[in-house]
Formats: C-alpha cells, sequence, structure tokens
C-alpha cells in the first residue's frame, strides 16, 4: 500500500511538474501569436518608394526572420517560417506589413532600428445608422451625378450583433451620387484604394494610430478622404478624425450638447461639416454606441466630393473640404425646443449644402509644404514627421508653422493668457467670373473684440481662377472677457453673389501644456519606440 501511494504522489508531482512546465513556457511566450500592424522605416533613398511589390515582400520576410521564433512548439506547426508570419505588405501609403507575432517577438522588435511602432488587430465599432432621402434635386438638375468618379470604400466587412439584412424595406433606393464608380476594400484597403486611382476614399472608422500616414499620402495623392467623427471620449476634441488633411464628419440629425471640457490637440477646429446619420456625442447618458454612429454622414458628404470632384477637376482635397465648409448651412437649435446651444465642436461648420458647394467663390487651399510646417510647429520630432509624411527634410529646412495660422477654412484660436493673437489666412478666387468685392463679417464672439485686415477684397478683371488674396484675423481681449472661456462666432466674406463663411472659436485661458500632450498622444509623438497593447 505504502509503495502503491508513493508511485501515485510521483506521478502527481511528474504531472504537475509537466503543467507548471508548460505554463511557463507559455508564460515566456506570453500567448499566442496575434495579428499586429507593424509600421518600419523605409531603407536610406527609398522615402517614396522605389521598389517592386516582391522585393518589398522579401525584405519585410527579411524583417520577420530577425526577430520570429520559427522553433517554439506552440507556433512552430502553424507557422513554420518568417514567410509564414507575413499578412501583408505595404508600401504606397504606409511603410509597414501586418504579421502574426507574439508579444515577445514584437518586444524584441522595438529594439529593431527599423522599427517604428506595433498595433495589435481590433475590432471597430461599427458607424452608420439607416437614413432618411436628403435633397439633391439642383445639383442633379445639372446632370453631375459623379459619372466617372470613383468613391473608395474602406469597411471592415461582416459586422457581429447588427442582425440579418432586411428582405423588405419601406422607402426607395437612394444615392447622393448615383453615377460614381464603388470600389470596396477591407485588409490594406486605402494602400490598395490609393493604387488603383480611386477619387474619394470614405472610411468606415479612423482609428486614432496607425492610419495617420496612410491619410496623409493618399491626400498628397489628389485624393479626398472622408472619415466619421466617431469621438473616442465624451471630450469633444478627443476625435478620432482630427488631422487637418482629413475630411471630418458629423451627424446632423440627433440631439446634442456643448461639452466644456476642451483639449486643444491638434490645434484645428473639427469636426468640419455634419449630415444626415446619427448621433456624435452628448454629454448626459453617452454610450459607445452613440459615439460610433457617424459613418452614414460621412457616406453622404463623400458623395457630395464626389460631384465637387466630377465639376471641378482641378481641385485639390483641401480647395474641395473648404468649398464644403464655407457654404456649410449653419447647425439649427435642438429639435425640441431646448435652449441648449450647437456648438461647431459638435456639428462642424453646419450640415453640408452641396448645391452652394458647387459654387463658393473663394476657397481656403493647401498644399503638401504647409502641412509639414504644421506639423512641425507641433514639434513632433523630425522622425515622427518623416514617418507620416515621407518628407525627406528637416523641420529646420522646412520651418514651422503654428496651428492657428494654416490656411484652414475653419479659425481656432487659443489666446492663453495672451492680451493679442493673430491668425492669417488666404483666399483663393476658384470662381474666375466678372470682378467681385468681398466684405468681413464678423458675427458671434461675444466677449473679444475681433478684428479683420484688410476689410474688403477685391478681385478685379485680371482676377483668374487662382488669384489669391491674404488677411489677418486679429483677437483681443477686453476689460470683460472671461479669464476661461469657449467663444464662438463666424467670419464671413461676402459679395453680391457668395458668402464665404468661417466659423471661429476662440479659446481663452491656460491650453498650451495640455495642447502639447494631446498633439503627441494624437499624432503619435512617441520617445521612444511604441508598442500598444
Amino acid at each position: 500500500m505504502t509503495m502503491t501511494w508513493t508511485l501515485t504522489a510521483l506521478v502527481i508531482l511528474l504531472w504537475s511538474s509537466h503543467v507548471v512546465s508548460s505554463i511557463r513556457r507559455a508564460s515566456d511566450n506570453d500567448r499566442p501569436v496575434a495579428a499586429y500592424l507593424v509600421t518600419v522605416r523605409r531603407p536610406d533613398g527609398l522615402l517614396v518608394g522605389g521598389l517592386l511589390d516582391e522585393e518589398v515582400e522579401l525584405w519585410h520576410t527579411y524583417l520577420l526572420g530577425q526577430v520570429c521564433n520559427t522553433s517554439d512548439p506552440p507556433t512552430a506547426e502553424r507557422f513554420p517560417t518568417a514567410e509564414s508570419r507575413l499578412i501583408c505588405s505595404y508600401s504606397h501609403v504606409v511603410s509597414g506589413f501586418s504579421a502574426w507575432l507574439t508579444r515577445q517577438e514584437v518586444a524584441d522588435m522595438a529594439s529593431r532600428p527599423w522599427f517604428v511602432e506595433a498595433v495589435p488587430d481590433k475590432a471597430y465599432k461599427l458607424m452608420s445608422l439607416d437614413d432618411d432621402e436628403w435633397w439633391l434635386d439642383s445639383v442633379r438638375e445639372n446632370g453631375n451625378m459623379a459619372e466617372g468618379v470613383t468613391i473608395g470604400v474602406l469597411d471592415a466587412g461582416n459586422v457581429g450583433g447588427v442582425g440579418q439584412p432586411r428582405t423588405r424595406y419601406d422607402k426607395a433606393a437612394f444615392a447622393v451620387a448615383p453615377k460614381a464608380h464603388l470600389a470596396l476594400y477591407t485588409t490594406a484597403g486605402m494602400a490598395a484604394a490609393v493604387d488603383d486611382g480611386v477619387d474619394v476614399i470614405i472610411t468606415s472608422s479612423m482609428p486614432a494610430a496607425g492610419t495617420k500616414e496612410e491619410s496623409y499620402r493618399a491626400v498628397g495623392r489628389g485624393v479626398v478622404v472622408c472619415a466619421p467623427g466617431g469621438s473616442s471620449g465624451p471630450d469633444m476634441l478627443q476625435l478620432e478624425s482630427a488631422a487637418p488633411w482629413l475630411l471630418t464628419v458629423a451627424a446632423s440629425d440627433t440631439d446634442r450638447r456643448v461639452l466644456t471640457n476642451v483639449v486643444l490637440g491638434s490645434g484645428i477646429l473639427k469636426p468640419d461639416v455634419s449630415a444626415p446619420g446619427g448621433i456624435i456625442a452628448q454629454q448626459e447618458g453617452y454610450t459607445d454606441d452613440d459615439a460610433q454612429a457617424t459613418s452614414m454622414a460621412a457616406a453622404h458628404v463623400s458623395g457630395v466630393a464626389a460631384l465637387l470632384k466630377k465639376a471641378h477637376r482641378g481641385w485639390s482635397p483641401a480647395a474641395i473640404k473648404s468649398a464644403l465648409v464655407t457654404t456649410a448651412d449653419p447647425p439649427a437649435g435642438p429639435a425640441d425646443g431646448a435652449t441648449a446651444i450647437i456648438s461647431y465642436f459638435v456639428a462642424g461648420a453646419g450640415e453640408v449644402n452641396p448645391v452652394k458647394a458647387m459654387d463658393p467663390g473663394l476657397v481656403y487651399d493647401l498644399d503638401a509644404g504647409d502641412l509639414v510646417r504644421y506639423l512641425c510647429g507641433l514639434h513632433l520630432g523630425d522622425d515622427r514627421i518623416r514617418e507620416i509624411t515621407a518628407h525627406a527634410s528637416s523641420c529646420a529646412e522646412a520651418g514651422e508653422m503654428a496651428a492657428k495660422d494654416l490656411n484652414y477654412p475653419s479659425i481656432l484660436i487659443a489666446m492663453d493668457d495672451r492680451v493679442q493673437v493673430e491668425a492669417r489666412r488666404t483666399l483663393t478666387n476658384v470662381v474666375g467670373e466678372p470682378p467681385e468685392t468681398y466684405r468681413a463679417e464678423v458675427t458671434g464672439a461675444q466677449g473679444v473684440a475681433v478684428a479683420v485686415s484688410p476689410s474688403t477684397m477685391a478681385f478685379s478683371d485680371d482676377a483668374a481662377p487662382k488669384r489669391k488674396r491674404d488677411f489677418v484675423v486679429t483677437v483681443r481681449r477686453l476689460a470683460t472677457t472671461p479669464a476661461k472661456a469657449v467663444i464662438e462666432g463666424e467670419l464671413k466674406w461676402v459679395s453680391e453673389k457668395h458668402a464665404v463663411r468661417s466659423p471661429m472659436v476662440i479659446v481663452v485661458g491656460e491650453t498650451t501644456a495640455a495642447s502639447a500632450a494631446a498633439a503627441a498622444a494624437a499624432y503619435g509623438a512617441y520617445a521612444a519606440a511604441s508598442i500598444q497593447s
């Protein structure tokens, strides 16, 4: 009996040791492999491409071979080689690859000189709702249905938890740009869409990290990138689509309330515009689903952007955005008669007006150099800015631009504790019609003094399209200005035929430190290699 118990105890002890050893090995490997999007530095001299797709794959496989443990039993059977770990290579709008990796391998990768960032795969919430018909009769009467324009739709594919599609509908089908071509993408969508030559991209989600580079380079190729303003939290400036090169869209057909906790991250007033779709954010009763319900609004605006592309082939993405912002219908009050004010932080410039956007008169245009100087002004560091822009020059060469001076169609000025602040803008004539004289009109902005110089701008007989005029907006404190406040108003340039309207927000009080931290987080200005888990 004693021998039997001894043998039994020995078997249990050996089995327990095996289990503990197995658990330890699993812990050493941290957990089974997971998909990661890995951003890497381009080889010297290849900041803007230069390799064939096959060569890029070979290079990425070589990098994986430096870190992948292909002899570890838990992963060797499924992934016997480094090549089998590679999911997809990217080279057009981002430098990197997606691959199956363990957390230990990602940690090892972080010490490599070519590593920039590793972002784990994650599920994104659905950002769309059912839709009501939206008016575009006047545009269609002119025969513009975006024929010949291609819209790239980036979506995660099937989304669980939303049930099966309805088999019967009680409304007629509706399209903003019915003759536009649609190209649908899922994995590696933005890179493939740009390579395929799309004119407009609509994303179902714009996560806070991992896509800034892709969207920047897509816009650099002349593509309008339209993103839903899904908020990552109740703070109005924690928008996931806050980059100035994106056309960020809110939903206009829900109750909204102003949020007072303002952190100026990108220094840009977002969202840009709104359209029918769903909730973007609200202070009371806030839920994740409320914040993730704006992609139908973004789909509306992407269709209008396609109409503008068709009508004005020479316009840049910035010019198209400007036309949409400056001709938008101002936000209306809540339908229930409540007294809450609709903030620009919630609704943008207002609901897009496709008819007016076709003929904006003047636009605020941007080029790549402006955006590089803007990023340099955020002090993200040369390395991070090169990764976003694929621009070889340093900030010392490019120069810096304060966010308030970026030639954006809306104006956001952080006064901090200063008595007076100036913001500069340039307007471009895109009409080329008979002479027009515009005069500046400022409304709202109660509590501060706002002056515009010059107060009139004349586009004479020789003012062909692309003629530019500069002006300066000066905001000055008054004795009655609160120590801390968010003040909203608008600037209009008005002629006999056009009204070019810009939302204007002045933030009074201390914002600099919070803004710098928020900007660094928004644009991935990591002091060291970044791994998100």
